[in-house]
Formats: C-alpha cells, sequence, structure tokens
C-alpha cells in the first residue's frame, strides 16, 4: 500500500514538470485512491498483527528513511540542468508531507480527458497545525518552481506559472490540493471533495490504475496491453483480505484446465507452494526458452520452498523431452556471459550448472521417474530426504473453479530466506549488498517471528479478468516485503566486499492453511 506514496508526491509537486492540456473533454479516471492511513491502522484491534507491525520500533525507523528517501528523490526535480544533488531545504520541505502520507487518512483523483489531458486532486486529514505546515512547505515548493501567488501562512491560495494551476484549501478536517492545465474540470472538483465524506465501512484501502489510459497519455507503448487495476483491501477474521481485480484490454486466450501437479517431486518440509497456468504463450514468446527444443511448452509451473535452506527452492514444468532440453540448455548457454563462473554440464547425468556463484549452484535437470517429463530447475541441487509428500489438503486447493494462480506460504518463513537470495541477487548483479544495520534489514528481521499464513488465489473471471483475493496478516506476501523494505529504504546498499548473508533459524511447524 505504501507504493502510492510515490505517485503522491510527483503530483503534489507537478508544477515543476508541466503536463501539456488542450480542450474540454469527458473526464475519465486515470488513477485514483483511497488510504486510512497508518495512524488509524494501528488503532484497528481487528488487525492484530499489523498493529502489532505498526507499533514496532523498526517500522518507524523504515518509514522515516522512506520519506527521506522519497524526500531527496523528489527534491532533485527542482534541481538546475546539469545539478546532480538534491537542494536540501527542498528535502526538508518535502519529507514531512510524505510521512504524512503515510500516517494520516488521504484521497488521490486524477482524471484524464480524451485520453490526453489531466487534472489531479489530493486530499489528506490533518488537524490546523499540520495543515499550516503543508500550506507554508507547498508555497515554497511552488516560488522554487517559479509559480506565482502561493501564500504559506493562507488557508487557502492560488499559484499559477503560464498556463498551470495550484490551490491549496483546508476545509473542515480536510487539506485539499488541485493542480493542473488550464481551467479546473469543476464538476470533477466537486465530486471529489463529496467523496471525502463518504462512509467506507472498514476499508483499508482502495485504488484504481487505468494503465491502457496511461499508456495514452504518456505515450507508454509497453503499457498499451496492461490491465485496468481495481484494489480493495479491508480486515477479515484477525487479517486483511485484500481483492484486486484485472481487466485486460483485450482476449487473454486463456482457458483454466486441469491440474497436473507432480506430487512425486514436491515433499516436506514445506514453508510454501506455488502452482500457476496459462504461461505457455508466454514462454514462447521468450527467445532462450525456445532456443531449448522443448517438446512442449509448459503451461503450468510449480514452485516449492523447503524450511531446510535459504536456497532450497525449486520450478517444475512439463515439457516432454527434459533431457533434451538440458542438452540444449548446456549447448546455447555454454558461452553466456555471467558475473561470474560458467555454465557447465554433468557428464553421467541429465544435468547442467551454473558453476561460480557464491553460496548457491543454480541448475536445470530432468526431473525423476514418475515424473520424468518434467525439467526440473532450482538454485541448489540439494536431495532432501522425501519421507513425507506434499499434504493431500494443499493439492486439494487446486480444484477450486477456474483457479489459474494458487500460492501458499508461512509468510515469516519465507521471509527469513527471501532475505539472503536478496542479498546474492544483489551481489551477483549488481555488486552491492545490503547494510546490516540499515533499517530495511532491522525491519525484515523484526517481522519474521510475528507472520503466518498467506494464501493468495486468482480465479479466470472471463477471458478477459482475473481476479486475485489474498488472505493474509498485513497483506503482503514475504517477497513483497523483502521488496517493498529495499525500495523504501534507498541508502540501504553498499558496494559488495566480504559477503555475508543473514542465516534464517530453525522453521516451526506449518500452520493449518486459512481460507481466502
Amino acid at each position: 500500500m505504501r507504493k502510492i506514496v510515490a505517485f503522491t508526491v510527483i503530483f503534489a509537486c507537478a508544477a515543476v514538470s508541466g503536463w501539456a492540456q488542450k480542450e474540454e473533454a469527458k473526464s475519465e479516471t486515470l488513477l485514483r485512491w483511497h488510504f486510512a492511513g497508518a495512524k488509524a491502522l494501528s488503532q484497528n484491534k481487528e488487525l492484530t498483527t499489523l498493529e502489532q507491525v505498526l507499533r514496532l520500533p523498526e517500522t518507524t525507523a523504515l518509514r522515516q528513511a522512506g520519506a527521506k528517501s522519497f524526500a531527496t528523490r523528489f527534491a532533485a526535480r527542482f534541481n538546475k540542468e546539469g545539478a546532480t544533488n538534491a537542494n536540501p531545504q527542498i528535502v526538508r520541505q518535502i519529507q514531512p508531507l510524505v510521512a504524512d502520507l503515510m500516517e494520516y487518512e488521504n484521497a488521490f483523483h486524477l482524471a484524464a480527458r480524451d485520453g490526453q489531458d489531466s487534472d489531479w486532486s489530493l486530499a489528506v486529514k490533518l488537524d490546523d497545525a499540520r495543515s499550516q505546515l503543508w500550506s507554508k512547505n507547498l508555497a515554497q515548493l511552488a516560488a522554487a518552481s517559479g509559480m506565482q501567488g502561493a501564500k504559506g501562512d493562507a488557508k487557502s491560495w492560488n499559484a499559477s506559472k503560464e498556463k498551470y494551476r495550484l490551490s491549496f484549501a483546508h476545509e473542515k478536517d480536510w487539506t485539499i490540493i488541485e493542480g493542473g492545465f488550464g481551467a479546473a474540470d469543476a464538476s470533477a472538483a466537486k465530486q471529489f471533495r463529496s467523496s471525502l465524506g463518504e462512509r467506507r465501512g472498514k476499508e483499508v484501502l482502495s485504488a484504481e490504475v487505468n494503465s491502457p489510459l496511461l499508456a495514452k497519455l504518456w505515450g507508454a507503448e509497453k503499457l498499451l496491453d496492461a490491465p485496468k487495476l481495481t484494489l480493495r483491501a479491508e480486515p477479515r477474521g484477525s487479517g486483511l483480505r485484500s481483492e484486486l481485480l484485472l481487466d485486460y484490454p483485450e482476449d487473454l486466450g486463456i482457458k483454466a484446465e486441469k491440474w497436473n501437479v507432480p506430487t512425486g517431486l514436491i515433499h516436506e518440509p514445506l514453508i510454501g507452494f506455488t502452482a500457476i497456468q496459462g504461461v505457455a504463450k508466454k514462454l514462447e514468446r521468450i527467445e532462450s526458452f525456445a532456443s531449448l527444443g522443448a517438446q512442449q511448452t509448459p503451461n503450468q509451473l510449480f514452485m516449492w520452498t523447503h524450511s531446510s535452506s535459504p536456497f532450497h527452492f525449486w520450478l517444475a514444468g512439463e515439457v516432454k523431452n527434459p533431457e533434451q532440453v538440458v542438452n540444449n540448455a548446456a549447448r546455447e548457454f555454454k558461452d553466456a556471459k555471467l558475473p561470474v563462473g560458467s555454465i557447465e554440464k554433468s557428464t553421467n547425468r541429465a544435468v547442467v550448472y551454473w558453476e561460480g556463484p557464491p553460496v548457491i549452484k543454480p541448475f536445470l535437470s530432468a526431473a525423476s521417474v514418475p515424473h520424468s517429463s518434467f525439467l526440473l530447475a532450482g538454485l541448489f541441487p540439494a536431495t532432501v530426504p522425501s519421507t513425507n509428500p506434499i499434504p493431500a489438503e494443499l493439492v486439494d486447493q487446486l480444484k477450486k473453479s477456474n483457479l489459474i494462480y494458487y500460492d501458499w506460504e508461512i509468510t515469516g518463513e519465507r521471509l527469513k530466506r527471501w532475505v539472503p537470495v536478496w542479498q546474492l541477487y544483489q551481489m551477483l548483479a549488481k555488486s552491492s549488498v545490503s547494510v546490516n544495520t540499515a533499517p530495511s534489514f532491522r525491519w525484515t528481521g523484526a517481522l519474521e517471528p510475528l507472520l503466518g499464513n498467506t494464501v493468495t488465489e486468482a480465479t479466470l473471471e472471463n477471458s478477459r479478468q482475473i481476479k486475485f483475493i489474498r488472505q493474509s496478516q498485513i497483506g503482503f506476501s514475504g517477497l513483497e516485503l523483502v521488496l517493498l523494505a529495499h525500495w523504501l529504504d534507498g541508502d540501504d546498499l553498499m558496494k559488495a566486499r566480504n559477503l555475508q548473508l543473514r542465516q534464517p533459524q530453525n522453521t516451526k511447524k506449518p500452520p493449518s492453511l486459512p481460507a481466502p
């Protein structure tokens, strides 16, 4: 949910960039959200684990680091051409605004006209003192961008530069900032204000992103085929129920099919299991996969993680001729340019390795009987005792109608294992590692003992729509938490010297599966 913060600061300071607008036309929503705010969530007795997380000192430290990081990035927008360092004064003006967007209830609406023009409105629920700070800081930012008319000592003001306008107002409990070119869309502004008084029940977050319209507005061709996203999250049990609808502009060409789970390959001690189908078309478009000469392009992929090591991660897909695929991989990638090491082929069986990286030994191999038509990949070719097969209740979760994606994990345990994997990726790909004293590192460590099950399901609603439903404790999976932490903490990396990976402690027994 904190990813929305970046958009807010960009639009609140939009006077700097200036988006072209033309004639008045019917407005369409491009981006909107409503967020209850961390303060309200920390007082919500239904969200017991989330309340604990928000009260952690490590969470406070990460939020502070995130606010400073975002402020520094956006302050750079005010630099003169050729300048590289952000102005410290502008950073100080932006930073408390970012922090307030994390802390207090807020709503945002960006509307586009005729697929080209846009106006935006941001409302934050602030007391008089905080609203006065916003007025002062935004007026200073407006002046720094060359706008005229902003008065930081007033409860309402209007500023402009050429055809761009920016307004500030404090109405009842809400501080409202609006911007755009030319005349404002009065009806859209009125509708936005009236929505601030709506009763939202237990809603934690709602959002909408119109990706196809965003593609037209910004000329982003890569987004033309992207879906429109609609998200809602609210308390359920002692956790969060999140629902995300993906609405694509064209038929996806996917049909739900019966699952073919390689149960003989998957066994305890499991801390995570993922099944996905409908991927054949995507794989066929990948040139490196096509070069492997698979007799069948997998339409289903299965991934699982063990508790025994952070690098006991496996991926399997049915190709019919895995031995030939492995031989082709050894030939195709033998001279590949790698950060370290080289690709090597086993002399006595169908396995190809990446020799050279520290700690791990990524591999590609033909799976064993009774699943010898499957291709198996992983981060380390370990042999783990297989006396306990995958639980039948886990496989039974795949029997639901039109299910095309399923993911179950013990989030705290998986989080322990994603941290060293992420560190190793940074070292190999970017020659950097995370600083062990960084807020992001400390935060993920503090979360580990608090988090249990997360279950995510996706069903094919029709030929163009996919619905994701997640039942979790704080809304995120283990991998998402790692990425979120390091996205917020922009200064948590250093040049790699001696690799020190955080080693996970002993795992706990998997709890029963919750229903999404």
